[in-house]
């Protein structure tokens, strides 16, 4: 009998072999290729938890939210059996229907191709549509306050309140829209920190490096670009004892031998989406050289300030919070909050223990102290090409260019310090393009760029997604309002 089994608190659940007969069998007999058994274990986990009783269905799901469990499950990070029964609540159903007839074609065609599969999988939410009139006036309310309650988006849209949760539901069907939330990882006693390898020699080291860091529990993702696959991103967060930045870096600096080494700092985390670029019928009307022409034309001083008038842009500051003490309880709510700003306050309640209320007290209280800001994420609104750019400039500088790239479609960035090997104030900016529209925004920047501070272009993104704070959570001493590590945490070389 093939099976995945996992241990979930003290019991063990173990899959039934006929939601493996529903795979195609290069899925099902999958063993060699860790791709095809991430990919075998999201989908049998899917439909496994799609035929249960709703009750136990939730008690599972919100027993696995307590722990890492796409790692525990090994899941295939872009196919989050868990994540569609809380995203799509009412539309799940459909979608998984939709999944079995997209099997029958992958087994009809014998498509073996981890990356294949998964695009074929993805059609089933990902497609070309065109949004209604009230479709895209509220996704245009929720990107300018994703922290809004139906009431406050009904009366801001002047739509009727069951229309706006009607219209809710087929935008995150038709768009893969989702409210998440960036975190103030400072709030949290923790270090956000970016580590650049560039100039690896060989791709087995890269792919040992890689595999080997994402392994690590406080690593929060890694990633690559096509446009230079030789140079590896890591993502981590890590505990802000003085001590452990220390064993961390001297760490870090091994990697010296295998390629060249920075290490940077994130101190704000900022996203936005610009939808005045957007028209509901037609698509994004986004042209690359008039922004570069107009946005480095202007100065400073003339333009900044109306850029900060007519911004979208969403901005959280890593800052320390001295006298906010944490449970484990309060980092579960933070945890699943990350993921789903709307996530049902009775899952919260069940994985955290407080009482409803409590609950409800918390997640206001840590929107109100900085320690998290509701954001909009939309997957599939035509910006399909990646771009990234590094910048060297100074923090004066930096703001301008944050209110700036804010008029692109959408953007996520971080301002950071380096902290390893020179000191120097940086800004990663990611930026999402409809099209062909990036090689013409590649062509029209890069030299432009270079005039002002940009000192690496990089497209084509390559990678897993974010992992979140569950990975690590029970290494937390409420306590002693520390997180518990030893020197061997960072041995990873």
């Amino acid at each position: 009998m093939i099976g995945v089994l996992n241990v979930v608190e003290e019991g063990k659940l173990e899959i039934p072999q006929k939601y493996f007969d529903l795979l195609p069998e290069p899925i099902k007999y999958a063993e060699n290729n860790n791709a095809l058994i991430q990919i075998r274990n999201s989908l049998a986990w899917l439909f496994y938890l799609c035929d249960l009783p709703k009750r136990e269905r939730d008690k599972i799901i919100q027993e696995l939210l307590k722990s890492d469990y796409r790692t525990k499950l090994n899941l295939h990070p872009e196919l989050d059996a868990i994540g569609i029964f809380l995203y799509f609540q009412t539309e799940y159903e459909k979608i998984i229907s939709s999944i079995k007839r997209i099997l029958k074609r992958i087994s009809q065609y014998k498509i073996t191709h981890p990356g294949l599969i998964i695009t074929s999988l993805y059609s089933t939410w990902v497609q070309p549509y065109t949004l209604s009139e009230h479709e895209y006036k509220l996704l245009v309310e929720i990107v300018r306050n994703p922290r809004g309650s139906f009431r406050e988006w009904s009366k801001n849209t002047k739509l009727s309140l069951a229309g706006v949760k009607y219209t809710f539901d087929r935008l995150k069907r038709k768009l893969f829209l989702r409210i998440n939330c960036l975190i103030n990882f400072n709030a949290l006693k923790l270090k956000h920190v970016f580590v650049r390898i560039s100039g690896i020699y060989n791709n087995r080291l890269k792919k040992m490096t890689m595999e080997t860091f994402l392994e690590n529990i406080w690593c929060r993702s890694v990633w690559w670009f096509a446009s230079n696959p030789d140079t590896l991103f890591v993502s981590l967060t890590i505990p802000s004892h003085t001590r452990c930045v220390y064993n961390f870096l001297e760490y870090i600096k091994s990697f010296s031998d295998i390629g060249n080494v920075d290490v940077y700092e994130v101190r704000e985390m900022f996203s936005s989406y610009n939808l005045s670029a957007y028209n509901p019928k037609t698509g994004w009307n986004f042209s690359p050289s008039a922004w570069t022409m107009f946005s480095f034309s202007q100065t400073s001083e003339d333009y900044l300030g109306y850029l900060k008038q007519i911004s979208s842009i969403r901005r959280l500051a890593y800052t320390n919070l001295h006298n906010f003490k944490f449970s484990k309880g309060d980092l579960y709510i933070i945890s699943g909050l990350f993921r789903d700003f709307r996530l049902k306050t009775t899952i919260l309640s069940n994985i955290s223990g407080y009482s409803l209320p409590t609950v409800s007290k918390k997640k206001r209280e840590f929107v109100e102290k900085g320690i998290l800001c509701p954001d909009t994420f939309v997957v599939n609104i035509g910006l399909s090409n990646s771009i990234a750019l590094l910048w060297e400039k100074s923090s004066e500088e930096i703001e301008y260019l944050i209110y700036a790239s804010a008029e692109l479609p959408r953007i996520i960035g971080y301002k950071m310090e380096k902290i390893f090997p020179s000191p120097g104030t940086y800004l990663m900016l990611f930026t999402w393009l409809p099209g062909i529209v990036s090689w013409d925004f590649i062509q029209h920047f890069s030299e432009l760029g270079r005039e002002v501070g940009l000192r690496e272009v990089y497209y084509e993104y390559k990678g897993p997604g974010s992992f979140s704070i569950d990975r690590f959570i029970h290494r937390w001493d409420g306590k002693r309002q520390v997180w518990k590590w030893k020197n061997g945490n960072f041995q990873i070389i």
